[in-house]
């Protein structure tokens, strides 16, 4: 399976999304504002579990996807490296070496997230369900694959993620700055999001 890659609901313990606070605004300009790609929120790093030696682990922090809020690449790999992520395990004979490595480092998402590319009819279908909006799209079309999806909100975009995948159960997990210690969020194949344990 190729995978496609993408870009509100402020949540404890994570960095606010844009939400205008002026009641005075006009709904014309919010909306305005909202679907902005200029407008910058969250920054995360994603971690994707490869099945090397054809099992995924999956653990109190672990699962196929974990999403990590930080400002910077190395302070993201160093969260995900206390969690239990590694890399280069293959060299340190931790991973099959046909599979390949079971971790690489993280792949930047800031919201607005923008991926692609479907037919009009999926763009619609997606951005409906998960609040995203259809633009045209930035890669080089094929088909009637013309349209990317805009994702406003790391919920939203988690969810979809693992509706459209969940090969883990949780499928991901989130970790927002404000406690490395715990997940926030974990988001199972078919169910919105839900709250992990505090336990």
């Amino acid at each position: 399976m190729v995978e496609r890659h993408l870009a509100k609901v402020e949540v404890a313990g994570s960095s606010p999304v844009y939400r205008s606070k002026n009641k005075n605004m006009t709904k014309k300009k919010a909306d305005m504002n909202v679907h902005d790609l200029s407008v910058k929120t969250a920054k995360f790093y994603e971690y994707k579990q490869n099945n090397s030696g054809g099992s995924f682990i999956v653990d109190k922090n672990l699962c196929h996807r974990l999403m990590i809020e930080a400002d910077e690449q190395h302070l993201a790999d160093r969260i995900a490296i206390s969690l239990g992520v590694y890399f280069n395990g293959c060299y340190e004979k931790l991973d099959c070496d046909c599979c390949g490595d079971r971790w690489y480092p993280g792949h930047e998402i800031s919201f607005p997230y923008q991926i692609g590319c479907f037919s009009e009819e999926e763009a619609n279908t997606i951005s409906k369900k998960y609040k995203g909006k259809i633009v045209p799209t930035k890669y080089k079309p094929y088909g009637d694959k013309k349209f990317d999806v805009v994702f406003y909100d790391v919920l939203d975009y988690s969810q979809y993620m693992s509706d459209e995948y969940g090969w883990t159960k949780p499928e991901m997990r989130i970790f927002y700055k404000k406690d490395y210690t715990k997940p926030v969020e974990v988001f199972i194949k078919g169910k919105r999001s839900r709250y992990a344990s505090k336990s």
